[in-house]
């Protein structure tokens, strides 16, 4: 499908699980208010307005694009195929947004696109690095600023 695609659980050896839980994303944020509109029978720039007022909606859409992102560079079609190195992780206490084979080894995504976002209290032993994406306010200044903080379990 070129709207939307699954995203399922991988293990702790990197394997696929498609009997656990899994993830729907939208490759365009776009495409997902157009469906809402659609869907609420509300005007386009109703449904963007309300969507962008809304971190919680904005976080769950920029997760949406970082996976998507992740999957459109990685894939080879026929090839690689999304499930064989893209997935995401989760257990009692932690969720990383996106699990993914770098080489040989697991690389882990956290997106956490909220102005007061929840420290990672512990990162899964099996993920050779975690990367995590973040937005932090600037006083006096109207605008996002991106931060990415690479975590390994050295630090």
């Amino acid at each position: 499908s070129f709207v939307a695609f699954v995203q399922y659980f991988m293990d702790q050896a990197g394997g696929i699980n498609t009997n656990k839980q899994k993830k729907v994303y939208f490759f365009d944020p776009f495409l997902y208010s157009s469906l809402l509109s659609y869907k609420r029978g509300q005007t386009l720039w109703t449904v963007i307005s309300e969507v962008l007022s809304d971190e919680e909606s904005i976080s769950r859409l920029v997760e949406g694009v970082v996976v998507a992102h992740l999957r459109l560079w990685q894939e080879e079609p026929y090839k690689r195929e999304p499930w064989s190195f893209l997935g995401f992780y989760y257990d009692r206490s932690t969720e990383v947004d996106a699990v993914t084979k770098i080489g040989q080894e697991l690389w882990g995504i956290e997106v956490k696109f909220r102005s007061q976002a929840r420290h990672i209290r512990r990162i899964p032993s099996h993920l050779k690095k975690l990367l995590v994406i973040t937005q932090e306010e600037m006083p006096g200044i109207k605008k996002w600023k991106f931060i990415l903080l690479i975590y390994s379990h050295s630090i």
